[in-house]
């Protein structure tokens, strides 16, 4: 897992906007389109669905240290763009 963090600037040009869109990210519609359609893992409490194939009774989470995931980035992210049909 990498984790990632989301926020408004206090720089940003359309800050309401910027809330409107992560108040949505965090509700459980939000959170089940970046589960089903994203792949990612829910940011609430408890999960309104979980990713195809994850079952958190058996899945063990890893967060590697920074050295690690710097050396394991790229290949993670060909595989994710593979598996989501991703092109960059």
């Amino acid at each position: 897992m990498t984790p990632f963090a989301a926020g408004v600037p206090k720089t940003a040009a359309h800050p309401n906007a910027a809330r409107l869109f992560l108040n949505w990210c965090l509700s459980e519609e939000g959170q089940i389109f970046m589960i089903k359609d994203l792949g990612n893992v829910t940011s609430l409490r408890k999960a309104p669905v979980y990713p195809e194939g994850f079952d958190p009774n058996v899945v063990k989470v890893w967060l590697p240290d920074y050295e690690q995931f710097v050396k394991l980035q790229k290949d993670w992210i060909e595989e994710w763009n593979k598996t989501y049909g991703y092109r960059q």
